[in-house]
């Protein structure tokens, strides 16, 4: 029956005699020391501190962000009375480095996030 699904002759009759090829799956499980530890198992030496974790002197040293340093700028020029939109967003064109378009949109989201 087999042979004629697959479309061999009918009078080979080692393709029905033959049973198909097995294959064996392993049922035991890999070993511990094979498989990397994700970020959640990761151990942490004797005497080191953890990633993210640091001294000051290491934050330090770790440079301000573009909305780090934007929002410094809109903080010191929203104190300054009749300071508008458009002056802030050329401060952060100016002092920060953005594109027009970027200055916006980090005003917006400056304002959004003071509010």
């Amino acid at each position: 029956m087999i042979a004629k699904i697959f479309g061999s002759k009918s009078g080979d009759s080692s393709a029905s005699d033959t049973p198909p090829a097995t294959v064996q799956v392993p049922t035991t499980k890999p070993d511990a020391a094979a498989v990397p530890p994700t970020s959640d198992q990761a151990t942490v030496e004797a005497g080191s501190q953890p990633v993210g974790v640091g001294s000051v002197e290491q934050e330090s040293e770790v440079a301000p962000t573009k909305m780090d340093k934007a929002t410094e700028v809109y903080r010191r020029l929203y104190k300054k009375k009749g300071a508008t939109r458009k002056e802030i967003v050329a401060a952060f064109v100016d002092e920060v480095g953005l594109t027009t378009a970027g200055a916006a949109t980090y005003y917006q989201l400056i304002k959004k996030r003071r509010h």
